[in-house]
């Protein structure tokens, strides 16, 4: 399995893969093998300053004693740059003078398994968000208030419309009990497998309330109901329900 290093709760380093991947954004930088072994180093020995010669046989090995100091300066800011691309901002990597380098990080954490780092990360940077996740949570119950609100009005107005406009509805047939109107300009064929189903699950007895006027939305796939105990008609009053279908034809 491999080791990984997560780094102020939102970086993870993999040493196996030289590569460091915010867990918040996605974003992986692949650092060189000298630069992944400066890291390593560092998150190992976080808070601690690793004198140069130190960094050299770590970066380059036996090979470190014919390594510049610039060569190590340009390894450093290129990590100073990847871990600020990954979301580590401002000096990471400090410059201790006269002796050496020191990695200033908050926080870090060994672990085994990447997928589980992700999983355990994510859920603990969520729970020390809580007031993120109310206005999430705000959020969610206002959008369904007013997509509620939005319907509410929207069969209002229809059963409005109806009332003042009976003579747009066409008489269809009857069943169980009802007599079936649809809008005018609508093919009502398109929902008559359907109706029964409707009326099966509809709150309106034909009993109570045998008019039932079928209206078809031209947005969105829903059949609006209003169940009437008379027949509409302009002048009188009449005791309706509306309600709402969702159509598998339409």
């Amino acid at each position: 399995m491999d080791k990984n290093f997560i780094v102020n709760g939102n970086v993870i380093f993999s040493p196996n893969s030289g590569a460091v991947s915010s867990l918040l954004t996605g974003t992986t930088v692949k650092l060189n093998a000298p630069t992944a072994q400066l890291l390593e180093a560092f998150v190992t020995r976080a808070g601690i300053v690793i004198s140069q010669r130190e960094l050299y046989k770590i970066a380059w090995g036996e090979k470190g004693a014919n390594v510049t100091p610039n060569t190590l300066y340009q390894n450093i800011s290129l990590l100073r740059k990847a871990l600020n691309d990954v979301g580590i901002s401002g000096e990471s990597v400090t410059t201790v003078r006269g002796k050496g380098f020191m990695f200033t990080v908050s926080a870090i954490t060994e672990n085994i398994n990447e997928d589980d780092v992700k999983e355990e990360v994510l859920f603990h940077i969520e729970d020390n968000n809580p007031k993120k996740n109310i206005i999430i949570r705000i959020f969610l119950i206002a959008a369904s208030l007013i997509i509620t609100t939005l319907l509410f009005f929207y069969v209002n107005s229809r059963l409005t419309n109806i009332v003042k406009n009976s003579d747009e509805f066409i008489f269809s047939h009857s069943v169980k009990n009802c007599s079936i109107y649809y809008e005018k300009g609508s093919d009502i064929k398109l929902i008559a497998s359907e109706i029964e189903v409707f009326l099966s699950s509809s709150q309106s007895s034909c009993q109570t309330h045998p008019f039932h006027y079928f209206s078809f939305s031209q947005i969105h796939s829903t059949v609006s109901l209003i169940a009437c105990k008379d027949k509409i008609m302009k002048g009188h009053k009449n005791s309706c329900r509306t309600e709402l279908f969702y159509s598998l034809n339409q």
